[in-house]
């Protein structure tokens, strides 16, 4: 089961992001994830958010996919995430990666810049409210900082943290 289908179909079942009780001290983000959040820093002139797709071991979360939220054309309101798409994504990617879950949330601001992150907690407050921020899913803020891709990584055990975040090669 994953928990995709347990959010989003209100089906619940076994789960296999952290089974065991393991913490996230850190997270990596792989080559294909960040090609994809820099695709999106791309398209300027609007908050564009989108989905985390990866899998946890040893206390990393190792994010594999950033995907969009929904399709552009559909417009929805920043945070709101369409519940086909997301098990769409979901369906596809257990087919090439079982253990690979939907771990969190992405947020570019529209001017695709990195923000301090003063400017970040009205967005985690929000995620958090609408299920998409919390012990088992991290948050991550994308945008430029001097010509170069920056990212903020979050977590929320009993407020909002901080996690180490690295550029892995796969």
């Amino acid at each position: 089961m994953s928990r995709v289908h347990d959010r989003w179909l209100g089906i619940v079942g076994p789960r296999t992001l952290r089974t065991d009780g393991e913490v996230v001290e850190r997270v990596v983000l792989t080559q294909a994830a960040r090609v994809a959040l820099r695709g999106h820093l791309g398209v300027t002139g609007a908050v564009r958010t989108g989905l985390l797709f990866g899998q946890v071991q040893d206390g990393t979360l190792r994010v594999q996919w950033a995907a969009q939220g929904s399709y552009p054309a559909w417009e929805s309101p920043p945070l709101q995430v369409d519940g086909h798409y997301v098990l769409g994504w979901a369906d596809a990617l257990a087919t090439i990666n079982p253990g690979v879950q939907w771990v969190g949330q992405w947020l570019m601001y529209a001017d695709a810049q990195q923000h301090p992150s003063l400017e970040d907690w009205a967005w985690l407050e929000d995620a958090q409210g609408l299920g998409l921020f919390g012990e088992q899913q991290i948050f991550v803020f994308a945008g430029w900082s001097e010509g170069r891709l920056a990212v903020s990584s979050y977590i929320s055990r009993d407020e909002p943290e901080r996690l180490e975040t690295e550029f892995g090669d796969s």
